[in-house]
């Protein structure tokens, strides 16, 4: 009989969910959230128009691109992320895809665009990888792949 009721207890304390708001009064970037992940390390991830925001349960890290700066994002709107089965996370921006190191917290930026004349941004709007390892990048100008063997996107 005790069991039971422990039992009962415990799946009835799962039916009560609590949500806290995390706006720019907490510290967040920008209220206009676009994705938002969890990663291996617990971290909360969130992508928004100005900046890519790491919350960790008591108080946000904030990532933007500079301009004078390589290892900052490509562009400081954030519409994709995704963490792969290694580990890497993995934002897609307004203008280009990143990853991010996150032992130095810099990121790397990877050239996406088949032609760099005929496309003026390369603005990513999803990230997915597939059972066979490929990391699919969805754009505004179509479907691209990037292949971890040769570290380059082809289209």
């Amino acid at each position: 009989m005790i069991l039971i009721i422990v039992g009962f207890k415990s799946i009835k304390a799962q039916d009560q969910i609590s949500f806290a708001r995390l706006t720019i009064d907490e510290g967040l970037s920008q209220n206009a959230v676009f994705c938002i992940i969890q990663d291996r390390h617990g971290f909360i991830w969130a992508g928004t128009e100005d900046g890519l925001n790491k919350y960790d349960g008591y108080k946000f890290s904030i990532y933007k691109h500079e301009n004078s700066n390589p290892s900052t994002l490509s562009n400081s709107q954030i519409n994709a992320l995704h963490e792969d089965k290694y580990g890497n996370l993995w934002i897609g921006t307004s203008d280009g895809l990143n990853i991010f190191n996150r032992e130095k917290e810099t990121f790397t930026r990877i050239n996406t665009r088949a032609n760099k004349i005929s496309e003026a941004t390369d603005f990513i709007t999803c990230l997915f990888q597939d059972s066979r390892n490929n990391l699919w990048i969805g754009t505004t100008e179509g479907l691209k792949r990037f292949d971890y063997k040769t570290k380059k996107v082809s289209p």
